[in-house]
């Protein structure tokens, strides 16, 4: 990933920071006196969070179903190929995503409801990029489900945004990440 583009300082702080992010598809945590920044790519798991590591009940939460889950996205990127002006990247479309979506009863043969987000990426120039980033974003908002767990001291090493497995028989999860 790179970041390529300027700002002249009239947005806040936290907006050019966040225009930034968009750059990686990545997160800012602040932890023990240290900014951590964590790029959007998948990481391998170090650890493995067991029953028996489990000190309360799994809270398992997910996110209800309101027509909030896109299965297509745009991207506008900055071109450097074109004298660094706005452009619209490619729309990429996951067709599973579609036939999900798409209502039962529906009389036509072919999944319809295409519901599309669009991703604006003001620090990337490059359109290989842009796909890249809009295709993370995409399958990130996806993500519906979400654990808390209250471990044993083992996990103090971790910090927000890192990837664990999880083995869980009351939920069926095996090394689910």
């Amino acid at each position: 990933y790179t970041l390529n583009g300027f700002t002249n300082m009239s947005a806040t702080g936290t907006g050019i920071i966040e225009g930034m992010l968009t750059s990686l598809a990545g997160q800012l945590t602040y932890t023990n006196g240290q900014f951590n920044l964590f790029a959007g790519a998948a990481q391998t798991p170090s650890l493995t969070i067991t029953d028996e590591n489990l000190l309360a009940p799994v809270t398992l939460s997910t996110r209800p179903n309101t027509g909030e889950l896109y299965n297509t996205v745009k991207t506008a990127f900055i071109d450097s190929t074109n004298d660094f002006i706005a452009t619209d990247g490619p729309v990429y479309q996951v067709s599973t995503f579609l036939t999900e979506d798409t209502p039962n009863g529906t009389t036509s043969d072919k999944p319809n409801f295409v519901k599309q987000m669009e991703v604006r990426l003001p620090f990337t120039t490059n359109h290989t990029t842009a796909q890249r980033i809009g295709r993370i974003s995409l399958n990130q908002q996806r993500n519906t489900m979400g654990l808390s767990l209250l471990t044993d001291l083992t996990f103090m090493q971790l910090q927000p945004c890192d990837w664990v497995y999880v083995t869980n028989e009351r939920l069926g999860f095996s090394q689910k990440v």
